[in-house]
């Protein structure tokens, strides 16, 4: 795909279904957080999108206007095509200012990505747990949607 390009399978998240959004979620984050999740794909200084394949979701995102630039969390895809896909869709939304996204290093597929598009490492932070780690899937983990949220 081209950079600023949209893929015709992309849609915007506020028109697929709630629920199915909700759970697609629990796959990644430790926690229900519906009540978060309903405001932050409708920020206004936003956009988030997904994709539905056989009426199941496989993949979202979100971008959102930040002090400096444009800020991607999170990426949630089923591979990374689609990973990439949200990328672009996302990245086309930032009128050409930098974009910023905090991958997981336990992510090749992710860091790829980001690599493919010349982007750079502003600075790196470590996951800690008071407990376990969570038992969720990092391999599709594109973006974080924040590292004081996960």
């Amino acid at each position: 795909m081209i950079p600023g390009e949209i893929s015709p399978d992309i849609q915007e998240l506020n028109t697929i279904n709630f629920e199915q959004l909700c759970s697609y979620d629990r796959l990644y984050f430790p926690a229900e957080r519906p009540n978060f999740l309903k405001a932050w794909i409708n920020q206004s200084n936003g956009k988030s999108y997904g994709i539905i394949n056989e009426e199941n979701l496989v993949g979202y995102g979100v971008i959102r206007k930040a002090k400096e630039g444009y800020r991607i969390a999170p990426i949630f895809a089923e591979n990374q095509e689609i990973g990439e896909k949200l990328f672009l869709a996302l990245c086309s939304y930032s009128d050409n200012q930098n974009v910023y996204i905090d991958v997981p290093d336990i992510n090749q597929e992710a860091i790829n990505l980001v690599e493919d598009y010349q982007m750079q490492c502003v600075f790196e932070c470590a996951r800690m747990y008071s407990v376990q780690e969570p038992n969720i899937d990092w391999k599709n983990i594109f973006g974080v949607t924040s590292l004081e949220l996960g």
